[in-house]
């Protein structure tokens, strides 16, 4: 091999070497680039999630709405869920306006006390089939209780006497096991039987008031009413009897 070719491959050689330095050197900081970028993004997110911006809040893991809000005498099913989130802070409840505050400042829940002899009673139920329960249990008070699975609490309010349900869809206490009411039906505590037929709907003036009833049952849901006079017929648009 001549000197020349001799210099030419030594400097090829450097080339190459300085080129490959660089690549490791880009490669480098390529990488540094990307884990500075994912530990400021992941830094931001973590940051945002444990910082609750509402008062008395703090973040939490596994927390569930459910059990966070003031008690208000009404009861409703509840999915147990894990979720995490802005949360309460123990001993607090979230009031009507959304705000953690501390379970003495809760407001106080439904119902009608009635004084005698200057004595508080215990608080009253207005809805038919309802009791007042100072443990009472959403759970287990519903039409559907064999179906929902929800968080056992003893909260007080009103709550369906033995042998009722509540009817999630109305919210009235009906017998257990809830009937089915058929297609544009629902359960009703006072099932009037007069305006409940295509009979009736079309001759309102032969339903007299002293023959009006008031049994509970399942009635046509607003703006339907049975094809005919028999209990269990099709509920159809009133605009459709004929």
């Amino acid at each position: 091999m001549s000197t020349v070719q001799h210099k030419m491959s030594t400097e090829q050689h450097k080339m190459s070497t300085e080129q490959h330095k660089m690549s490791t050197e880009q490669h480098k900081s390529l990488q540094a680039n990307y884990v500075a970028f994912n530990y400021v993004a992941i830094s931001d997110v973590i940051g945002d999630a444990e910082q609750c911006p509402g008062l008395n809040e703090a973040w939490t893991d596994c927390g569930n709405f459910c059990s966070e809000k003031c008690p208000d005498g009404k009861v409703t099913a509840c999915i147990l869920m894990c979720q995490s989130g802005c949360f309460c802070k123990p001993n607090h409840k979230r009031n009507p306006n959304g705000i953690c505050v501390p379970e003495t400042e809760c407001p106080k829940i439904g119902g009608i006390c009635e004084v005698h002899n200057s004595e508080l009673s215990q608080p009253k139920c207005n809805a038919p089939y309802e009791i007042f329960k100072e443990d009472g249990s959403p759970c287990t008070d519903t039409c559907h209780k064999h179906l929902v699975r929800c968080m056992e609490q003893h909260i007080p309010g009103c709550y369906c006497i033995d042998g009722y349900a509540r009817d999630l869809e109305t919210n009235q206490c009906r017998p257990y096991p809830c009937e089915e009411c058929g297609a544009n039906a629902e359960w009703v505590n006072c099932a009037s039987s007069c305006d409940n037929h295509c009979d009736f709907v079309l001759k309102r003036d032969h339903c007299k008031i002293n023959h009006i009833r008031c049994p509970d049952g399942c009635r046509c849901k607003e703006g339907y009413a049975r094809a005919t006079s028999e209990p269990n017929s099709t509920c159809i648009p009133v605009n459709e009897c004929v």
